[in-house]
């Protein structure tokens, strides 16, 4: 046997730290913000209250501005958390959607009041046959359709003595009917003359059945949806809890009206500006560091009124700003860039509340009161005008307070590597999707981060080639580069997604869970200070993971991590 030994010496490249957030939804566990919640990393906005699942299998009400994170749907015979649900907004177009003997009508058969506990929600109304399979329960109200144009159709009902169910759906004008019907569990459209009607999921739930459906109208006019036993034997019946009637393909969250349709606020959750300006500052580090002089150096001005004064505090590291009888101000300018963008951090060191403010061409800006404790806080800045500069202020006589300041210009992260400066960004997803139909042109927007037209970074799922193709965007100056993909996704509600892409000035990078994986020559990255990452889709996402790591890339990361 022979033994060899290879030692190889040379020097090491430097290789910058990477920055790294990360969300897992379902462990309700996030890094990369100030504390350890999801609104401590995320800026979430919605409107108005929305619905989602709990734990307990309850529908229960998210009240607006807070994100619906604990949703559960049925997996595996039990509530399983999924992770955080976003959607667009939308509108129930029935007005009495929660089935009743008071606001809702018959034809033909009987009902009577329930006393169920559906989902935490619905007591229900049984709805009994008397001979005839057309025989049904449905809301008053009646929603305005368009020819060919498509509406989707939610129903929770509860199996009956007929073990059966119908959807009929009566267009009032020109007085046809298309139906869904047949053994729960295995509905299909039968009669389509009022138009075509496709059954997209059921789902068997404790107590009940989930149905969803479209249906595409081909008379314009008004219809009106009802629910029966679909059964000829007079006596069998159905337990009806809610019906949903809303425009589009893909039906979402229950929106519960009552009296009036009813709209729900669109999701939109953001990793702002200034959490990824720290994430990128925090990883590219030099030479887009503007360190403040010290002062009584030049860039420093004294810019007290009479009566006040600032010191430099060795000590602390920053600078002592004294109201002796007037206004103290320190102020710092520095030298910006029109067009470019800037994070001003500013730590409050000892003493007692001071203001702070960003200035330009002679305009303050008020970034609020600096308070003792207070540390990183951040604002981001573009530079528009001339003379920028940053300042502390104490407005009472007699008391002494210490800040610091940063000035970072905030560019996409570099990775330095000998000789070459690459920029590159990481963004792994995984959760469960919703999308439409295929062979048409639409799109379902999981991630962007939009400088401007030109200038972007993003993923998203494109149905207009007959497949769910997932496409990943790479903007430079105008310059847009679309991955191909060669998926096999199938619309279809909950379909389970986990990708990757990379970005970097010099390929971009794809990769999903089982199979797809790409790489692209580009030239150039974008220049995305000031951008945020928005995830605010056109169709129900539930979003389990989103991990984003600043200065690492390639086509061997993203497999890593969707295997």
């Amino acid at each position: 046997m022979i033994g060899v030994g290879v030692s190889i010496t040379r020097p090491m490249h430097p290789i910058r730290n990477t920055s790294q957030i990360m969300a897992d939804f379902i462990a309700d566990r996030y890094v990369g913000g100030v504390g350890p919640g999801i609104l401590d990393l995320f800026d979430f906005e919605a409107a108005g209250s929305r619905n989602y699942i709990n734990a307990l299998g309850h529908l229960v009400t998210a009240a607006p501005g807070v994100p619906r994170n604990g949703h559960h749907e049925w997996l595996n015979g039990m509530w399983t958390s999924v992770g955080l649900l976003l959607e667009p907004s939308g509108t129930n177009k029935i007005a009495q959607a929660v089935a009743n003997i008071t606001d809702w009508w018959v034809s033909g058969a009987s009902f009577a009041a329930a006393a169920d506990n559906f989902l935490g929600r619905f007591a229900g109304v049984v709805v009994t046959s008397d001979g005839e399979t057309w025989h049904r329960a449905r809301p008053s109200a009646e929603m305005a359709v368009v020819a060919g144009q498509t509406s989707s159709i939610t129903a929770f009902v509860k199996e009956g003595t007929s073990g059966r169910c119908r959807i009929a759906i009566r267009h009032e004008l020109s007085s046809t009917e298309t139906h869904i019907r047949g053994p729960i569990g295995a509905l299909a459209s039968t009669t389509e003359n009022a138009g075509t009607a496709t059954v997209i999921r059921e789902l068997a739930v404790p107590g009940g059945h989930l149905i969803f459906c479209t249906y595409t109208a081909n008379v314009s006019g008004v219809v009106s949806v009802g629910v029966g036993p679909d059964s000829n034997v007079a006596g069998e019946n159905i337990t009806v809890y809610f019906l949903q009637f809303e425009d589009g393909h893909v039906p979402t969250s229950p929106i519960l009206s009552d009296g009036a349709a009813t709209s729900r606020a669109k999701d939109v959750l953001t990793l702002s500006a200034v959490t990824l300006a720290r994430h990128l500052v925090d990883h590219d580090q030099e030479p887009e560091l503007t360190t403040l002089p010290a002062p009584g150096l030049p860039g420093w001005d004294d810019g007290s009124s009479i009566g006040g004064s600032m010191i430099y505090n060795a000590e602390l590291g920053g600078v002592d700003v004294v109201n002796t009888t007037g206004t103290a101000r320190a102020n710092c300018d520095f030298v910006a860039e029109i067009g470019k963008t800037y994070l001003v951090v500013l730590d409050h060191l000892a003493g007692p509340a001071m203001g702070a403010y960003v200035s330009e061409g002679g305009t303050d800006y008020n970034q609020g009161t600096l308070n003792p404790g207070d540390t990183g806080r951040a604002t981001l800045w573009t530079a528009t005008g001339v003379a920028p500069n940053v300042s502390g202020r104490q407005f009472t006589g007699g008391e002494t307070s210490t800040f610091r300041a940063s000035i970072k210009e905030v560019n996409m992260p570099t990775r330095q590597d000998g000789p070459e400066v690459i920029q590159d960004l990481t963004v792994h997803m995984a959760g469960l999707m919703t999308y439409e139909r295929l062979n048409n042109f639409s799109t379902l927007t999981l991630m962007e981060i939009y400088g401007d037209s030109g200038n972007r970074l993003g993923a998203k799922v494109d149905s207009v080639n007959g497949s769910g193709d997932l496409v990943v965007i790479h903007g430079v100056d105008g310059v847009l580069t679309y991955s191909g993909d060669a998926s096999t996704w199938a619309p279809g509600m909950g379909v389970p997604f986990d990708i990757a892409g990379s970005y970097s000035d010099t390929d971009m990078s794809v990769a999903e869970h089982g199979g797809f994986s790409i790489s692209k020559a580009v030239s150039g990255f974008p220049y995305l200070g000031g951008a945020a990452l928005e995830i605010s889709p056109e169709s129900p996402v539930v979003l389990s993971k989103l991990d984003l790591r600043f200065g690492a890339s390639g086509i061997d990361l993203v497999r890593e991590l969707v295997a």
